[in-house]
């Protein structure tokens, strides 16, 4: 089983985490509710607010152990396959760049994609050389 969320079929088994943000990941969660079961796993949240990451553990069954405040401390710890980015259009390409870095099979962020062109090719250029 991989460890991730995507409500593609051409993931098998996946391990998957969720970035959050305020009132950010309607889709993810629309998506990890259609998968068929044992095709992703969600192992993993993070959100800045502790209480936001606990609430949105308990609605997926993300262990205690596996909710996170640092993005950085979640993707050193957990073997991820996918990492979905849902927070503050901002921070995406932050946070995408230093997903890259952890080589996950896969990083799916929320529209918009970044703020500037520029910011998206740096997404772009990350993904491409962590490949």
């Amino acid at each position: 089983m991989s460890r991730f969320a995507s409500a593609s079929s051409a993931l098998d088994s996946k391990r998957t985490s969720q970035c959050n943000g305020l009132r950010h990941g309607a889709s993810t969660r629309r998506r990890l509710r259609a998968l068929p079961e044992g095709q992703v796993q969600l192992v993993a949240c993070c959100d800045l607010y502790r209480d936001r990451a606990d609430a949105f553990a308990g609605l997926y069954g993300v262990p205690a152990t596996a909710i996170y405040t640092d993005y950085h401390a979640m993707l050193a710890k957990e073997r991820l396959d996918i990492v979905s980015v849902a927070t503050w259009p901002d921070v995406h390409s932050r946070l995408v760049i230093d997903t890259a870095k952890y080589r996950p099979k896969g990083i799916f962020c929320e529209k918009p994609m970044a703020n500037t062109w520029g910011e998206c090719k740096k997404m772009v250029a990350a993904c491409t050389n962590a490949a």
